[in-house]
């Protein structure tokens, strides 16, 4: 799966970003830091508001892009993005009544977009399939 437009590709070493990290959260199979760098401030052409990096055993597992884009629109907007961009379309899934849910599968990553309508917030989640549900 190409996401080149992400700024992070799973399977890195933390020993990459460990400047660039506070630790946020010890999860029960993987750590969750919240990547502090400047070098990255949008991703397909929405503002980051921040990013998570989830590590396991020191490799790079999981990444969230939280978006500042808030409404409902983009949500829509953006998926249609990430179908050009997946050369597919995605797969809409509707959670716990209040998350919209667009995924893309890969051979051994899974791309979501996630759209919480109680907290009106946008997510880019790149990760591998085990590590979703954290």
């Amino acid at each position: 799966m190409k996401t080149d437009f992400i700024p992070f590709q799973l399977g890195e070493e933390y020993d990459n970003f460990e400047f660039y990290l506070n630790e946020f959260e010890d999860l029960i199979i993987c750590d969750k830091y919240k990547y502090i760098g400047v070098d990255f401030l949008s991703i397909l052409g929405q503002t980051i508001k921040c990013i998570y990096l989830y590590f396991n055993s020191d490799i790079l597992v999981r990444v969230d892009v939280i978006l500042k884009a808030k409404k409902a629109q983009k949500f829509i907007e953006i998926s249609e993005v990430l179908n050009d961009k997946m050369r597919r379309e995605g797969r809409l899934n509707y959670l716990q009544k209040k998350i919209l849910q667009m995924e893309w599968f890969g051979n051994k990553s899974l791309l979501v977009l996630q759209g919480n309508l109680e907290e009106n917030s946008l997510c880019i989640i790149l990760t591998k399939k085990k590590y979703l549900t954290i």
